[in-house]
C-alpha cells in the first residue's frame, strides 16, 4: 500500500506542472487510475494475508 501512496504522490506532483505539460487525459483515465487502483487493491490483499504456521 505505500508504493500505491508514493505512485499518487508522483501523479498528483505531475499534474502541478505549468499547462501542457502534465499528463494527457487519456493517460489519466487508461493508465493512471487503473494502475493506482490495483496497487491499492494488491497492497490491501497482501496487507491482509497471514504468515502459514502463525495461527
Amino acid at each position: 500500500m505505500a508504493a500505491s501512496a508514493l505512485v499518487a504522490l508522483s501523479h498528483w506532483i505531475t499534474h502541478l506542472a505549468p499547462n501542457g505539460q502534465g499528463p494527457s487525459i487519456a493517460a489519466d483515465i487508461f493508465i493512471g487510475y487503473p494502475t493506482g487502483a490495483a496497487l491499492i487493491l494488491i497492497g490491501a490483499i497482501m496487507a491482509g494475508q497471514t504468515a502459514k504456521g502463525k495461527r
